[in-house]
């Protein structure tokens, strides 16, 4: 069974988040409700949305991975109708039931396709009760087929007012190995932890078709920055950082503050720009990864004098401007925002009990964090090793010990039912 963690490394069976993914698209209809006839417009429907995926993986990626689709025109048909395959519960597909949809699609269309250097398969199909409505991804299969086995597979139910390009980034996460960022035990689908912050909680953008940003955690483990661009910081320390934002990939990306064995705060700059473009309060976001959790294991960060946001309102507006601070209950530090430009910010991070300078805001009297009193910032900034080499000293240690991850068993991971332009439902 493949594993599912916001630890390092990845397990074995992901699929590649680098170089080139190659993508094979296969349409499925079912007897009784045949889609793919003369005229009928679901096949540019499914393009466009795949290519909208396409190029948001490659853009958010910053060119770190190639997607390559290749497409079967033709509609390939199940040999049984909707109920031979129907939901298990909370409109999903249990491992065996979605091994048992994807193996007849695969194999319906194997005469006709060559599986041999295919990464992943995307099968698109109209939804009919009671097949599952959510999209669900999963590496584990061990379907033959000529040339090999296909292991990896998402399914994408569509209807006619549909639009999957944020739901295909989302599952094709899965397949790299990230877990689900919301509540998934929760029946509406809500976005219980982190909201529009990264598409493994909530994929859909404010513009119709659209996704959303990685957050700064995902793009490191995906090799999409590197460790040369990461800060690791003692809770203990005094230290100013420069971020970048993070959409500019730059050369300070994130601050990463090891609290535990598998917990960490992470700390990154987001600008309205690109897919983050509609964003409320442009500022510092600050968040805390536990890499032991199977669902929900990243959590915003409140600023101090509110309370942890549950709604979509409190989420987009959760980032840290000049003179907010938060303050961490498990390490006792505190990340406050000193300043701010139009493409970076400048946190302090610093022991819960430190003196600390006021913030500089340009264009406004500068107003000091309460309890707060001027004096000198001091510290350095220590620096995570090259991947794979031998950590030395205690920052090191701590986030090898971070790094090592809990190893989380997950068969098919599945995307909520969408409320807005996603996957309908019945």
């Amino acid at each position: 069974m493949t594993s599912f963690n916001e630890g390092f490394p990845f397990s074995p069976g992901v699929a590649s988040s680098t170089g080139e993914l190659t993508v094979q698209v296969v349409y499925a209809e079912l007897p009784g409700h045949p889609v793919g006839v003369d005229g009928d417009p679901w096949i540019e429907k499914m393009r466009h949305d795949v290519d909208g995926a396409v190029t948001s993986l490659e853009t958010l990626s910053g060119g770190r991975v190639d997607v390559e689709v290749r497409e079967l025109v033709d509609w390939v048909t199940m040999p049984n109708d909707e109920t031979a395959y129907p939901e298990s519960g909370d409109q999903a597909w249990g491992h065996a039931e979605m091994t048992a949809f994807v193996t007849d699609a695969v194999v319906a269309a194997d005469v006709a396709i060559d599986y041999a250097d295919v990464d992943v398969v995307w099968v698109f199909f109209p939804w009919v009760y009671p097949l599952a409505g959510r999209a669900q991804a999963t590496s584990d299969l061990a379907i033959p087929v000529d040339g090999g086995a296909v292991t990896r597979a998402v399914t994408l139910p569509f209807v006619t007012d549909g639009v999957l390009t944020g739901t295909i980034v989302h599952e094709t996460g899965h397949t790299f190995g990230l877990p689900d960022l919301y509540d998934t035990s929760s029946r509406s689908g809500a976005s219980s932890y982190i909201g529009k912050w990264d598409p493994m909680s909530d994929a859909d953008g404010e513009e119709f078709g659209t996704t959303v940003e990685f957050m700064g955690w995902h793009l490191w483990r995906l090799g999409w920055i590197d460790d040369e661009q990461v800060t690791c910081v003692e809770p203990t320390s005094l230290i100013d950082v420069t971020l970048d934002a993070l959409t500019r990939h730059g050369d300070s990306v994130l601050a990463v503050v090891p609290t535990g064995e598998h917990r960490a705060v992470v700390v990154e700059s987001r600008k309205a720009e690109r897919f983050n473009a509609a964003i409320p309060r442009p500022g510092v976001l600050v968040y805390v990864v536990w890499t032991d959790a199977a669902s929900g294991a990243v959590f915003i960060g409140p600023r101090d004098g509110t309370e942890f946001p549950t709604d979509a309102e409190g989420f987009a507006n959760a980032t840290l401007v000049v003179g907010d601070r938060y303050t961490d209950p498990v390490a006792g530090f505190t990340v406050t925002v000193v300043e701010s430009t139009d493409t970076s910010d400048t946190v302090r991070i610093e022991s819960a009990d430190a003196p600390t300078e006021p913030p500089v805001d340009p264009g406004a009297e500068p107003v000091p964090p309460a309890d707060s009193t001027a004096t000198p910032a001091g510290g350095t900034t220590a620096t995570l090793p090259p991947t794979g080499s031998d950590p030395t000293g205690a920052v090191a240690l701590a986030v090898a010990l971070l790094l090592a991850g809990a190893v989380l068993r997950s068969s098919a991971h599945r995307r909520r039912p969408a409320q807005q332009h996603s996957v309908s439902l019945r």
